[in-house]
């Protein structure tokens, strides 16, 4: 009878150090998915504002704001609200991509033709 509870005992520690060692191995996938996941959102994110600002230029490259634009009174106006849109995309980019030293370069290659837009 003493073998036998002895053995339980160790069956008991042995089951427990598994548990242990499977709810450790488990908590570490879930941490990793979880890094993955930010890095997916993260770049869901920056595609979305990249994809914006393409949508902003194929706009502004549109024969309805062209139309638009021919009207003297609101010309301004819609002009503005343009160049402070394409603005704010470009703003959330370069915050988006402030702590990745690629992204920020490549960003740096478009930072001309903001100016250049923005000054008409």
């Amino acid at each position: 009878m003493v073998k036998s509870s002895k053995i339980f005992i160790v069956l008991l520690i042995l089951s427990i150090a598994l548990l242990t060692f499977l709810g450790s191995n488990s908590y570490k996938q879930i941490r990793e998915q979880e890094k993955t996941a930010e890095l997916v959102v993260f770049t869901l994110r920056v595609e979305t504002e990249i994809n914006t600002l393409f949508s902003r230029y194929a706009m502004m490259q549109s024969q309805v704001l062209k139309n638009k634009l021919q009207d003297k009174v609101n010309h301004t106006i819609i002009l503005n609200r343009q160049k402070d849109s394409a603005l704010t995309t470009f703003n959330n980019l370069k915050f988006l991509t402030q702590d990745k030293p690629n992204q920020q370069k490549n960003y740096k290659n478009y930072v001309p033709y903001k100016n250049l837009f923005m000054r008409h």
